[in-house]
């Protein structure tokens, strides 16, 4: 009889363990595959430097150092609503700053944090589901800043990333910026 009780015992025992594994494993390939479209290729459009100083962006800088503060702001675009996916998705968002060789980022020397994506209502992360981005011709318009760096040789790559709790993460293509697009960008500051 004590076989028996034992043998229903361990049925039951893996038969829960079972079910418990099948529901994470549910949740977690669920959670993956609903992030659904995301940023791919987003495609540089512009890059310039600007004075932190009067930025809505960047007001969390204290005023002393904003005077004194330039950024590399880089405008990108993508097919992908950014607003809309990171509401939907419940997923975060950030623009991580690379060196670059050849297109590739190298994901050893980052460039200062995790940097916010911003649209022209601010940053795009955190969202709520009603939050939808206005498209000109059909791409979604975005754009990052990153500190220069003083001694800076090579040139940059943006890679957008993010991902949920549960699991379930996404990266996008890296958007390659020119050391020359850079001081093209700092020069043209110097001029005005």
């Amino acid at each position: 009889m004590i076989v028996g009780k034992n043998l229903v015992f361990t049925v039951l025992l893996r038969g829960r363990m079972l079910l418990i594994l099948a529901c994470f494993l549910i949740t977690f390939v669920l959670g993956c595959s609903s992030l659904g479209v995301t940023p791919d290729r987003p495609a540089v459009i512009s890059l310039d430097l600007v004075s932190a100083q009067g930025l809505r962006d960047l007001a969390w800088l204290n005023f002393q150092q904003a005077d004194k503060e330039q950024f590399l702001r880089v405008t990108f675009s993508t097919n992908a609503d950014l607003r809309s996916f990171v509401a939907r998705s419940s997923s975060t968002l950030w623009a991580r700053v690379y060196t670059c060789h050849m297109g590739h980022p190298d994901f050893t020397n980052e460039l200062g944090d995790v940097k916010f994506v911003y649209d022209e209502r601010g940053t795009v992360y955190p969202a709520n589901e009603s939050d939808v981005s206005s498209a000109i011709k059909g791409k979604y318009v975005y754009h990052t800043y990153f500190r220069k760096p003083s001694d800076l040789s090579d040139d940059v790559c943006v890679v957008l990333n993010g991902g949920q709790m549960l699991g379930g993460s996404f990266e996008s293509d890296p958007m390659d910026i020119p050391k020359a697009m850079i001081d093209a960008a700092v020069l043209e500051y110097s001029r005005k």
